[in-house]
C-alpha cells in the first residue's frame, strides 16, 4: 500500500521530468546531436519506455500487460547511459540539463524495484528533519513527502528549465551575429571586387576550383562567366611564357618563394594576347603545403612602354614592334635585322664608382647607338647595360654592317663621368636573316646568342648560326657542372716549385687549381676559368684556392725553422680585383694565421691595366698587409715603365711564350734579356715561367734572371707528390 501510494505522489513530478527531457532533447540541448544520430534514438527511447512504464500505474490494460518496473528500470538505464556518454563525450558542457537527465533516469530507476521505495522514504525523510524515522509511520499516510517531493522536483525543472532557454537564446544571438558579420564581410569583399582595377583569383588548391572576379573576365573580354577551371587561367597563357609561369607556381607552393609574381600574355576572347602581372599568396596547412592560392591580375597594358631612365623603348613595347615587323613581313615579303648590344666592362665601373655613374654611362651609351640609326628604326633597352635594335628594311648583309661599324666607332670614344674618362666598347651579336622566324622571342634569343659568341671570342661583332645555339647550350651545361663542383668540393690545388735559377734551390710555390671531375678526370684551368669568370664563380673558388694554398703550405712548411720558409704565389682574377679584395685577403690570412710576407699575389698585366687607378689603390692595400704583388704573363700586354713605376710591384714574371723560345729565336732572347734588365733597373725580381730544357735554364743564367719555374724543375702536383718528384 504504501508502494502504491509512493507511486501516486511522485506521478506529477515524474511526468513534469518527462516532459522537460523531451522539450530538451527536442531543442537539441541534450547531447551532440548535431554530430550523430544516436543520442536523439535514446533519448526518444528512454522517454518511451518510461511512458509505457508508467501506463500501468494509470491502469490502462497495456500497461499492465507490459509490466511498469522492468519497462521504467530499462528506461532509467538507457537514459542515466545516454548521460554517460554526453558527460565523456562533452565534459564542459553546462551541468544543468545533465542534472536534470540524471534525475529522470534516477527516478525510473527508483520505480523499477518495490524494496527500493522504502529507502527512498528514509533518504527524503532525513533530509526534511527525519520525519520519517519515528517508529510506526507508515509512507502512505506521510503526505508532506509527496509534496516535498513534487516542489523540490518542479524547482529543479523550473530552474534548469530557464538556464537552458537562456543558453538556447544566447546560442541563437551569437549565430545571429556571426551571420550579419559574415554577409557584412563578403558585401566588403564584393564591393571592393568590383571597384577594384584589377582582376581577383581565390584557388583552392585541394579541389583545383578557382573563383574569377568579374573584374577577371572582363580583362579577358568574356562575355559569360568563367568556369572554376584553373585552365581558364592556365590554359590562356601563351606558350613562350606557360613554362616559366608554371615554374614560378612550383616554386611559391613548394615555400622557394613568399609571393608569387610573373608578368606574361594572356589570350583574350578575341584570340589576341595581352600583357598582365599576376601576383598571389599561397595559405599553407601546419605541414607547411600550400591549400589554396588567391591574388590579383594586372593589366600591364596601360603602363608605360618606355623606360624611365633612357627613353628608349622597353622589352614589352621591343616586342610588341617586332611581332609586328614579323607580321608586315609575311603581307609584304619585307625583312628586317636585328641586334644585340651589350656593353663591356660596364658592370666593373658600376660597381667601382657607383649607379650614379653607372646610369650616367647608360644614358651616354643610349644617345650614342640612337645617333647611329634612321628614325624608322628602334632602339630599346632590355635593361642593365643591353640593348636592342631593330633595322627595318636594311640591305642584308652591307646595310647591317655599317650599322654596326658605325656603333661601335661612337661607343668607343672615351665617355666622361664625374671627370673621369672611362673606356666601355661593345659586343655585338646580330640576326641579319629573320624570315626563317615566326616568334619575336625566338629572334631575340638568337640574337643574344651571337653577342655572348661574339664576347667569348674576344671580337666586337657576331652573326647568328645554329652552330652558335649548340656551343650555348655547351656552356650553360658547363656553368651547372661547375656550381655542383663548387658546392661538392670537387676542385684541388697542385703545386709547382718556383727556384733560384743559380743555385736551384726551392723558394716558393705557385698554387695552381684543378677541376677533379668524376669522369672525365683531372681538368686544367683553361676549360672552366673563363666560364668562371663570367659567371662571378670565381670569387668563390679564389677565396677557396688562397685559403687552402695558406693551410697546406702552413702545414707542411711552418715557420721557425733554420732555412726560410717557402712562400706561396696565387693567382687572382680581374674579377676578383675589386674595391673590397685587399679587407678580404686580410681576413683570410688572420683566420688561417698565414704570415702575410710569405703570400705572393699573381695579378696579369691586362687585369692591371684594365682599371689602374682600382687596381694601384687596391695593390697599395695589399702592400700594407705584407703581400708581395706579382705582375703575371709580362710582356704580353702594353704596359709602360712610368705605370711600373707608379704601381707597387714586388717582382716580374716573363711570360712562357717567350721563355720557351729563347734557345732557338735571338730576338726571343733578346726582348727577355731586355726584360730581365730592367727589372733589376726597377728594383724588380724576375721570375721566368715555362722552363723546360736545360738550354733554357743556361741562357736565363746568363740574363741574370733572379728566379725559374717550370717542368725541367717539377710538373704541377700535389705538395707530397712535387716533394717525391724532386727528391728522385
Amino acid at each position: 500500500m504504501a508502494d502504491s501510494n509512493l507511486h501516486r505522489n511522485l506521478r506529477p513530478a515524474l511526468l513534469g521530468l518527462v516532459a522537460f527531457y523531451l522539450y530538451l532533447a527536442g531543442e537539441g540541448l541534450l547531447v551532440w546531436s548535431s554530430a550523430s544520430r544516436i543520442p536523439p534514438v535514446l533519448s526518444a527511447l528512454g522517454a518511451a519506455l518510461l511512458l509505457l512504464g508508467m501506463a500501468r500505474s494509470l491502469g490502462t490494460p497495456l500497461g499492465r500487460r507490459l509490466g511498469s518496473h522492468r519497462t521504467a528500470f530499462l528506461a532509467g538505464v538507457v537514459v542515466m547511459a545516454h548521460t554517460l556518454l554526453w558527460m565523456l563525450r562533452d565534459p564542459l558542457a553546462s551541468p544543468g540539463p545533465r542534472l536534470s537527465v540524471v534525475l529522470l533516469g534516477g527516478s525510473m530507476v527508483l520505480l523499477s524495484a518495490r524494496w527500493l521505495a522504502a529507502l527512498s522514504g528514509l533518504v527524503v525523510g532525513g533530509l526534511v528533519g527525519g520525519a520519517l524515522l519515528i517508529p510506526g509511520v507508515g509512507l502512505e499516510d506521510n503526505a508532506m513527502l509527496s509534496l516535498l517531493a513534487a516542489t523540490v522536483t518542479a524547482f529543479i525543472v523550473q530552474r534548469f528549465h530557464v538556464r537552458s532557454v537562456r543558453r538556447l537564446t544566447d546560442l541563437r544571438r551569437a549565430a545571429e551575429e556571426e551571420r550579419q558579420a559574415r554577409e557584412e564581410s563578403d558585401e566588403r569583399y564584393r564591393l571592393a571586387a568590383e571597384g577594384s582595377s584589377d582582376g581577383l583569383y581565390d584557388w583552392n588548391l585541394r579541389t583545383q576550383s578557382v573563383f574569377f572576379s568579374n573584374r577577371w573576365q572582363s580583362l579577358l573580354g568574356e562575355g559569360q562567366p568563367l568556369d572554376s577551371d584553373p585552365a581558364e587561367w592556365l590554359g590562356r597563357i601563351h606558350p613562350d611564357d606557360a613554362s616559366r609561369v608554371r615554374e614560378s607556381l612550383e616554386r611559391h607552393w613548394s615555400g622557394a618563394t613568399a609571393q608569387f609574381e610573373e608578368e606574361h600574355r594572356l589570350r583574350q576572347a578575341d584570340g589576341e594576347y595581352r600583357w598582365v602581372l599576376a601576383r598571389g599568396v599561397s595559405q599553407r596547412a601546419p605541414d607547411g603545403t600550400a591549400i589554396r592560392m588567391a591574388g590579383s591580375l594586372t593589366d600591364l597594358s596601360t603602363r608605360g612602354l618606355f623606360d624611365p631612365l633612357t627613353g628608349l623603348p622597353n622589352r614589352r613595347l621591343l616586342i610588341e614592334r617586332l611581332e609586328r615587323a614579323l607580321a608586315a613581313r609575311g603581307r609584304d615579303d619585307s625583312d628586317f635585322s636585328v641586334l644585340f648590344v651589350d656593353l663591356d666592362r660596364f658592370k666593373l665601373v658600376n660597381d667601382s664608382l657607383g649607379h650614379s655613374a653607372g646610369d650616367a654611362l647608360l644614358i651616354e651609351a643610349a644617345a650614342r647607338i640612337q645617333s647611329c640609326v634612321r628614325a624608322t628604326d628602334t632602339v630599346a633597352r632590355l635593361g642593365g647595360d643591353e640593348f636592342v635594335i631593330v633595322l627595318e628594311r636594311v640591305d642584308v648583309p652591307e646595310g647591317v654592317l655599317v650599322t654596326i661599324e658605325r656603333i661601335q666607332s661612337k661607343l668607343s670614344v672615351p665617355m666622361k663621368v664625374d671627370a673621369r674618362e672611362l673606356h666601355l666598347g661593345a659586343s655585338i651579336g646580330a640576326v641579319m636573316d629573320t624570315r626563317g622566324y615566326d616568334d619575336a622571342l625566338d629572334v631575340l634569343r638568337d640574337a643574344d646568342t651571337a653577342m655572348y659568341e661574339a664576347k667569348q671570342r674576344g671580337q666586337p661583332w657576331a652573326v647568328f648560326d645554329v652552330a652558335m645555339r649548340e656551343r650555348l647550350s655547351e656552356r650553360l651545361s658547363l656553368e651547372g657542372e661547375l656550381h655542383l663542383a663548387l658546392r661538392c668540393e670537387q676542385f684541388v690545388v697542385h703545386y709547382q716549385p718556383i727556384v733560384d735559377v743559380d743555385s736551384e734551390e726551392i723558394t716558393g710555390y705557385e698554387a695552381l687549381v684543378r677541376w677533379d671531375h668524376p669522369e672525365r678526370g683531372l681538368v686544367g684551368p683553361n676549360h672552366f676559368i673563363e666560364v668562371m669568370e663570367e659567371t662571378g664563380l670565381i670569387v668563390e673558388l679564389g677565396e677557396w684556392v688562397l685559403r687552402s694554398a695558406c693551410v697546406e703550405i702552413m702545414t707542411a712548411f711552418p715557420a721557425g725553422g733554420s732555412d726560410p720558409a717557402p712562400s706561396v704565389s696565387v693567382n687572382v682574377s680581374r674579377i676578383q680585383l675589386r674595391p673590397t679584395f685587399a679587407e678580404e685577403v686580410a681576413a683570410i690570412l688572420q683566420e688561417v694565421g698565414f704570415d702575410p710576407r710569405r703570400l705572393k699575389l699573381e695579378i696579369t698585366e691586362t687585369a692591371i691595366l684594365q682599371q689602374p687607378e682600382l687596381a694601384a689603390d687596391t695593390l697599395r692595400s695589399l702592400r700594407t698587409l705584407g703581400v708581395q704583388i706579382m705582375m703575371d704573363d709580362f710582356g704580353t700586354g702594353h704596359s709602360s715603365l712610368g705605370v711600373l713605376q707608379v704601381l707597387p710591384i714586388d717582382q716580374l714574371k716573363i711570360d712562357r711564350s717567350f721563355v720557351q723560345r729563347i734557345s732557338e729565336d735571338p730576338q726571343a732572347a733578346e726582348l727577355v734579356r731586355a726584360i730581365i734588365a730592367m727589372g733589376r733597373g726597377l728594383g724588380l725580381q724576375v721570375v721566368a715561367e715555362g722552363v723546360e730544357t736545360q738550354a733554357q735554364l743556361e741562357s736565363l743564367r746568363s740574363f741574370e734572371c733572379d728566379l725559374g719555374q717550370g717542368f725541367l724543375f717539377a710538373r704541377p702536383a700535389g705538395l707530397r707528390d712535387v716533394g717525391r718528384a724532386l727528391a728522385s
